[in-house]
């Protein structure tokens, strides 16, 4: 559902108030969390597709470590943060999780309704295009991910090997790739690997083949993994 939010604001009114803006404009509001460690469990749960969050929040939490979290398990929801913030401090550790959207409050409500329109419809637009653009830096890639084989991390980089023999690499971590490519067509097999579900030849356990290589299968992906072939035996 490309119009899901999850609500993560400590603030009653405002946060009954922005459900009651977005689902009068079409939006699918899957809850309000006053704290961090229950919207992580939602987020993990009901994989909402865009998640609005503030800084402070109830418990010993804030909205800056759910978005580490949402970061470095690499899930595809995409960030919007809200926030009465102005400490130059807290406000760089905020854009080291490079949420997709970040306002200020008080915000506007149009302008919210804007931006959130904006992200959707760019996010359905490289859909059709069957394509992701990737930043590194200054300079932008921009990629037909069925082209992509699979992606492979060594420390700060990452590998994508591509057909035709050919392969990028770029300085980016496997965390901040994940939220960019199209969940339903790549898949998490390792700490280090990612790979197009379609191009994957056979599996088992404890590894997958793609393009003839051998890419492993660890135990906490296991479970995703055998998902995915359910009626086709595992080897």
């Amino acid at each position: 559902m490309e119009k899901s939010i999850l609500i993560v604001e400590d603030e009653s009114f405002i946060a009954l108030s922005i459900r009651l803006f977005l689902e009068n404009n079409n939006y699918i509001v899957l809850g309000i969390c006053s704290s961090a460690e229950d919207a992580w469990e939602k987020c993990k749960n009901l994989s909402p597709s865009i998640v609005l969050l503030d800084i402070d929040l109830e418990g010993s939490r804030n909205g800056i470590w759910l978005a580490k979290k949402i970061r470095s398990l690499g899930l595809a929801i995409k960030i919007v943060f809200l926030t009465g913030k102005d400490d130059s401090q807290i406000l760089s550790r905020v854009y080291k999780t490079k949420p997709e959207i970040f306002l200020t409050k008080p915000f506007n409500f149009k302008a919210l309704l804007f931006n959130l329109n904006n992200l959707i419809t760019k996010s359905i637009e490289l859909k059709k295009e069957k394509t992701i653009i990737i930043q590194e830096g200054k300079n932008s890639y921009r990629i037909n991910y069925e082209n992509i084989l699979y992606i492979m991390s060594e420390g700060n980089y990452l590998n994508i090997l591509l057909k035709e023999d050919k392969m990028i690499v770029i300085r980016l971590k496997i965390s901040e790739i994940i939220p960019i490519l199209p969940p339903n067509k790549f898949i998490r097999t390792h700490l280090r690997y990612i790979a197009n579900i379609q191009e994957i030849q056979r599996i088992n356990r404890n590894e997958i083949v793609v393009n003839n290589q051998k890419l492993p299968v660890s135990k906490p992906y296991q479970a995703a993994v055998s998902s995915l072939f359910e009626g086709n035996e595992m080897e």
